[in-house]
Protein backbone atom coordinates (compact mmCIF):
# COMPACT_ATOMS: atom_id res chain seq x y z
CA UNK A 1 0.00 0.00 0.00
CA UNK A 2 0.53 3.87 -0.06
CA UNK A 3 3.42 4.75 2.37
CA UNK A 4 3.50 8.39 3.15
CA UNK A 5 6.92 9.43 4.88
CA UNK A 6 6.20 12.30 7.38
CA UNK A 7 9.47 13.43 8.35
CA UNK A 8 11.88 15.91 6.25
CA UNK A 9 14.76 14.88 4.82
CA UNK A 10 17.90 15.62 6.89
CA UNK A 11 16.26 13.96 9.82
CA UNK A 12 18.56 11.34 11.33
CA UNK A 13 17.50 8.87 13.83
CA UNK A 14 18.56 10.03 17.50
CA UNK A 15 19.06 8.01 20.69
CA UNK A 16 21.73 5.42 19.53
CA UNK A 17 25.09 5.20 21.79
CA UNK A 18 27.58 3.38 19.66
CA UNK A 19 30.99 3.06 20.20
CA UNK A 20 33.55 1.68 17.51
CA UNK A 21 36.88 -0.32 17.84
CA UNK A 22 38.13 -3.49 17.50
CA UNK A 23 38.71 -4.13 20.85
CA UNK A 24 37.21 -3.23 23.98
CA UNK A 25 38.41 -2.70 27.66
CA UNK A 26 37.24 -2.56 30.81
CA UNK A 27 36.36 -4.83 33.88
CA UNK A 28 33.80 -7.59 33.66
CA UNK A 29 31.52 -5.54 35.49
CA UNK A 30 31.96 -2.48 33.15
CA UNK A 31 31.47 -4.97 30.13
CA UNK A 32 28.70 -7.04 31.56
CA UNK A 33 26.71 -3.68 31.63
CA UNK A 34 27.23 -3.38 27.48
CA UNK A 35 25.77 -5.16 24.23
CA UNK A 36 29.05 -6.31 22.11
CA UNK A 37 28.11 -6.59 18.62
CA UNK A 38 30.93 -8.23 16.79
CA UNK A 39 30.68 -6.53 13.06
CA UNK A 40 32.22 -7.47 10.66
CA UNK A 41 31.36 -8.25 6.12
CA UNK A 42 28.20 -9.38 5.52
CA UNK A 43 27.06 -8.60 8.83
CA UNK A 44 23.79 -6.67 7.30
CA UNK A 45 21.38 -7.11 4.73
CA UNK A 46 23.20 -4.81 1.69
CA UNK A 47 19.83 -4.71 -0.32
CA UNK A 48 18.34 -3.82 2.85
CA UNK A 49 21.11 -1.00 3.92
CA UNK A 50 20.84 0.25 0.32
CA UNK A 51 16.78 1.07 0.47
CA UNK A 52 17.79 2.47 3.84
CA UNK A 53 20.67 5.05 2.16
CA UNK A 54 18.74 5.98 -0.74
CA UNK A 55 15.66 7.09 1.48
CA UNK A 56 16.91 8.98 4.31
CA UNK A 57 13.57 9.00 6.15
CA UNK A 58 12.12 5.50 5.66
CA UNK A 59 13.89 4.93 9.08
CA UNK A 60 12.86 8.04 10.87
CA UNK A 61 9.63 7.35 9.62
CA UNK A 62 8.65 4.12 10.61
CA UNK A 63 10.72 4.74 14.11
CA UNK A 64 8.00 7.83 14.83
CA UNK A 65 5.20 5.33 13.68
CA UNK A 66 6.70 2.56 15.90
CA UNK A 67 6.26 5.34 19.30
CA UNK A 68 3.08 6.39 18.35
CA UNK A 69 2.08 2.58 18.26
CA UNK A 70 3.79 2.38 21.34
CA UNK A 71 2.09 5.10 22.84
CA UNK A 72 -1.28 4.22 21.59
CA UNK A 73 -1.24 0.85 23.12
CA UNK A 74 0.94 1.76 26.14
CA UNK A 75 -1.83 -0.31 28.49
CA UNK A 76 -1.56 -3.34 25.97
CA UNK A 77 2.27 -3.02 26.02
CA UNK A 78 3.12 -2.39 29.45
CA UNK A 79 0.79 -5.56 30.55
CA UNK A 80 2.67 -7.91 27.93
CA UNK A 81 6.13 -7.15 29.74
CA UNK A 82 4.82 -7.62 32.77
CA UNK A 83 3.25 -10.99 32.13
CA UNK A 84 5.76 -11.97 30.29
CA UNK A 85 9.28 -10.68 31.59
CA UNK A 86 9.78 -13.45 34.35
CA UNK A 87 8.94 -16.23 32.29
CA UNK A 88 10.86 -15.11 29.19
CA UNK A 89 13.88 -14.58 32.05
CA UNK A 90 13.41 -18.36 33.24
CA UNK A 91 13.14 -19.68 29.61
CA UNK A 92 16.48 -18.16 28.71
CA UNK A 93 18.12 -18.40 32.20
CA UNK A 94 20.33 -21.27 30.69
CA UNK A 95 22.24 -19.52 28.46
CA UNK A 96 23.58 -17.04 30.46
CA UNK A 97 24.76 -19.22 33.35
CA UNK A 98 24.23 -16.78 36.13
CA UNK A 99 25.40 -13.45 34.29
CA UNK A 100 21.84 -11.90 35.19
CA UNK A 101 22.46 -8.64 33.65
CA UNK A 102 22.73 -10.02 29.76
CA UNK A 103 19.83 -11.97 31.14
CA UNK A 104 17.91 -9.09 31.50
CA UNK A 105 19.51 -7.34 28.56
CA UNK A 106 18.16 -10.68 26.36
CA UNK A 107 14.36 -10.32 28.22
CA UNK A 108 14.29 -6.83 27.47
CA UNK A 109 15.76 -6.98 23.86
CA UNK A 110 13.26 -10.33 23.30
CA UNK A 111 10.21 -8.27 24.61
CA UNK A 112 11.14 -5.16 22.28
CA UNK A 113 11.14 -7.58 19.33
CA UNK A 114 7.82 -8.96 20.30
CA UNK A 115 6.50 -5.60 20.60
CA UNK A 116 8.12 -4.41 17.46
CA UNK A 117 6.48 -7.89 15.07
CA UNK A 118 3.18 -6.57 16.85
CA UNK A 119 4.09 -2.91 15.50
CA UNK A 120 4.84 -4.68 11.83
CA UNK A 121 1.70 -6.75 12.00
CA UNK A 122 -0.59 -3.46 12.49
CA UNK A 123 1.32 -2.50 9.33
CA UNK A 124 0.09 -4.95 7.60
CA UNK A 125 3.80 -6.11 7.12
CA UNK A 126 3.65 -8.69 4.55
CA UNK A 127 6.54 -11.33 5.80
CA UNK A 128 7.31 -14.65 7.70
CA UNK A 129 7.08 -13.48 11.43
CA UNK A 130 7.55 -16.74 12.24
CA UNK A 131 11.12 -16.63 10.71
CA UNK A 132 11.88 -13.11 11.62
CA UNK A 133 10.90 -13.92 15.07
CA UNK A 134 13.30 -17.35 15.17
CA UNK A 135 15.78 -15.24 13.44
CA UNK A 136 15.62 -12.21 16.03
CA UNK A 137 15.59 -14.50 18.88
CA UNK A 138 18.77 -16.40 17.66
CA UNK A 139 20.83 -13.19 16.76
CA UNK A 140 20.14 -12.00 20.58
CA UNK A 141 21.07 -14.73 22.03
CA UNK A 142 24.24 -14.89 19.55
CA UNK A 143 25.32 -11.40 20.45
CA UNK A 144 24.34 -11.51 24.32
CA UNK A 145 26.59 -14.77 24.20
CA UNK A 146 29.07 -12.85 22.65
CA UNK A 147 29.36 -10.64 24.87
CA UNK A 148 29.44 -13.03 27.97
CA UNK A 149 32.39 -14.46 26.51
CA UNK A 150 34.25 -11.19 25.69
CA UNK A 151 33.28 -10.28 29.12
CA UNK A 152 34.92 -13.04 30.57
CA UNK A 153 38.02 -12.17 29.17
CA UNK A 154 37.87 -8.57 29.85
CA UNK A 155 41.40 -9.26 31.84
CA UNK A 156 44.03 -7.05 29.54
CA UNK A 157 46.51 -10.30 28.96
CA UNK A 158 43.45 -12.19 27.95
CA UNK A 159 42.57 -9.52 25.80
CA UNK A 160 46.21 -9.16 24.24
CA UNK A 161 46.56 -13.12 24.05
CA UNK A 162 42.84 -12.95 22.16
CA UNK A 163 43.67 -9.87 19.85
CA UNK A 164 46.75 -11.79 18.82
CA UNK A 165 45.55 -14.98 17.75
CA UNK A 166 42.83 -12.73 16.20
CA UNK A 167 45.59 -11.40 14.05
CA UNK A 168 47.22 -14.26 13.36
CA UNK A 169 44.06 -15.99 12.28
CA UNK A 170 43.72 -13.23 9.41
Amino acid sequence: GSFKRELVAGTRPHGLVAITGEDTSGSMSTMLRCLIIDVKRGTFDKIALTELQADPVLWTTHLSRFLRFVEANYQSVRQKIISNFCSLRNEYAPFFDGANRLLDSAVCLILTEQIVLEYLRSCNAKCDFDGIDTCWRNAIIQALTTSKELASHADPSDMFISAMQRLYAM
